[in-house]
């Protein structure tokens, strides 16, 4: 869980960073008097790593983890990213980073077209 945690607010670093860059850089589009809002979603396969990007509370197991890694909180408060839980089998990003079956290679070119 702490792997992934870790793997999900680098990831988070680099969206939070862009979004604000968008913000910042295109003027407020007006749209029925209300702000234009700009929201990412992120996929995520490990239960306990959503978790504790979703509720950010101190858990006995989870305590030792650096403030560093928190950084993104809350963005996912205020809703400009979203969390959601995926299957690991449904996990596109998998086919880039990690020794699969044949069958669950396939699956996964397939589902992003690349043969």
């Amino acid at each position: 869980m702490e792997a992934e945690y870790i793997a999900l607010s680098q990831a988070m670093w680099d969206l939070v960073l862009f979004i604000l860059e968008i913000e910042y850089t295109v003027p407020e589009v007006q749209y029925k008097n209300s702000k234009m809002l700009l929201t990412a979603g992120v996929y995520e396969d490990n239960r306990g790593a959503l978790e504790l990007a979703k509720i950010p509370k101190l858990r006995p197991c989870t305590k030792h983890i650096a403030l560093k890694y928190h950084h993104f909180h809350e963005h996912v408060q205020n809703g400009k990213v979203c969390i959601h839980a995926i299957d690991m089998r449904e996990q596109l990003a998998d086919i880039f980073r990690k020794a699969m079956p044949h069958e669950a290679f396939h699956y996964l070119c397939h589902k992003i077209r690349i043969w």
